[in-house]
């Protein structure tokens, strides 16, 4: 099997997840604001969870004995972000590419956005993982009297994180001309529609022979 094959349905799932994205921050847009102020105000939000109470279990340190998954989903994405939005508000270039002339403008930019692009999805998805998690803890502490409820809080914290996070990536990234195209949903619904269509029995008429008698009315 093809490496094309196995990634192409990430991409679509991806660009289907960009979707809403694109509609927000072409809202965002077209009343006059920057996207890059709505995705840092996401990027706020990743950062300030880790200030939070529930997070200081998180190691920071160097030692890679201490570097825990939450460190490296976190810190090896918020840190490209934050450097995109910080690097482009100050030099104007959010992309590090010129599209048009296809040359590399600012090589770190561009590596950020390279891996932003990357690992956008799969935090998302963590990240609704880790707050369904936590929810489904806190309810159980709630509802049935199980130590859950610590466990609970980091959990929905640390996942409030990263969806913000990855929201920060789709918002910067985002691509109007998604919106122009249909979704495999429509699609799908598209071939569902004709393949019923071609159920459907449709009756071809029988032409009627003209009758004309044997004998007309003064022969007899």
């Amino acid at each position: 099997m093809k490496l094309e094959n196995i990634v192409k349905p990430f991409k679509i799932l991806d660009e289907e997840i960009s979707r809403p994205y694109a509609r927000l921050t072409k809202k965002w847009e077209d009343k006059g604001h920057s996207r890059y102020s709505l995705s840092g105000a996401c990027d706020s939000g990743a950062f300030l969870s880790l200030l939070l109470p529930g997070l200081k279990d998180l190691s920071w340190s160097f030692s890679l004995e201490n570097i825990s998954v939450k460190d490296l989903l976190i810190g090896g994405t918020l840190g490209p972000g934050i450097g995109v939005s910080l690097t482009g508000a100050l030099t104007g270039d959010y992309l590090g590419i010129d599209e048009k002339k296809g040359i590399v403008t600012n090589p770190v930019i561009y590596f950020y956005n390279k891996i932003g692009k990357a690992v956008r999805m799969p935090e998302l998805v963590a990240g609704i993982s880790f707050a369904g998690k936590g929810a489904y803890d806190i309810y159980d502490y709630f509802k049935n009297g199980n130590p859950t409820l610590n466990d609970g809080i980091n959990n929905l914290i640390f996942g409030t994180s990263l969806i913000s996070n990855a929201s920060a990536w789709y918002i910067r990234q985002s691509d109007p001309k998604v919106l122009d195209k249909k979704s495999v949903f429509e699609k799908a619904y598209e071939k569902v529609k004709e393949k019923i269509g071609d159920l459907i029995p449709n009756p071809i008429p029988v032409p009627v022979p003209d009758f004309k008698p044997a004998y007309s009315a003064e022969e007899i």
